[in-house]
């Protein structure tokens, strides 16, 4: 049993891990920073260069970072998700953003299986309807993927549907990639000033919001075509 004392020592813990892990990207990116506030606007490929000419030790130290985020509740991580855009572009930018939220999410599940009492006082509405729903795991992946839902009570809810490991690593990898993506793809716009393409970012987000509607109207969806 995991006592309560030791949950807030693992969060302390975290967050100090997370000021060391800070410090150390910020002495790395240093330069760029004052590089990106000083040189004006038509010398923006050369930021772009500077800024994208960091290596693997940045990347492993992002993604430590993105996985401290992820399993802290309440803190949220488009904090780091989208500088990682700015700073590794699209593609790997949304590799660097999926492993540390998947990571995250995965440490944070295998804490609470290690809780006697798994917060029965944390849920809300949205949580209730995916437990209700015949498909529980298609929930959990809507879960995941919509933004405004704290991803600590979607994982609450794993835990509590006793989902197999299986079914969780892909429910966990497929509802963290579009939400990993649009973070990166809008660091990347932001770096480039491509405001078409952050306003259809917000769109595309606008548009994930909504899948709340379809995590309450999926259990009443699927009765209709049953009785048809």
């Amino acid at each position: 049993m995991m006592t309560q004392h030791t949950k807030r020592l693992l969060i302390v813990l975290g967050c100090l891990m997370m000021i060391g892990l800070g410090y150390l990207l910020y002495l790395d990116f240093q330069p760029d920073l004052i590089q990106l506030l000083n040189h004006p606007t038509n010398q923006r490929q050369f930021l772009v260069t500077a800024i994208r000419s960091h290596g693997l030790k940045d990347a492993y130290l992002l993604i430590l970072l993105i996985i401290l985020l992820s399993a802290i509740p309440g803190l949220p991580v488009s904090l780091i998700c989208i500088p990682v855009g700015i700073c590794y572009g699209p593609y790997l930018g949304t590799l660097i953003n999926t492993l540390g939220i998947v990571f995250g999410n995965l440490l944070v599940i295998g804490l609470l299986k290690k809780t006697e009492q798994h917060h029965p006082t944390k849920t809300n509405r949205v949580l209730t309807d995916i437990r209700r729903m015949h498909h529980p795991l298609l929930g959990i992946v809507l879960g995941y993927m919509v933004p405004i839902i704290p991803a600590f009570l979607v994982n609450l809810t794993v835990v509590r549907l006793n989902v197999t490991l299986t079914a969780l690593m892909i429910a966990v990898c497929i509802g963290t990639l579009p939400t990993a993506l649009l973070y990166s793809l809008g660091g990347d716009a932001l770096l480039k000033g491509n405001y078409h393409q952050i306003l259809v970012i917000g769109l595309i987000l606008l548009a994930l919001l909504l899948l709340i509607k379809l995590i309450k109207k999926e259990r009443h969806i699927f009765d209709y075509l049953q009785y048809k």
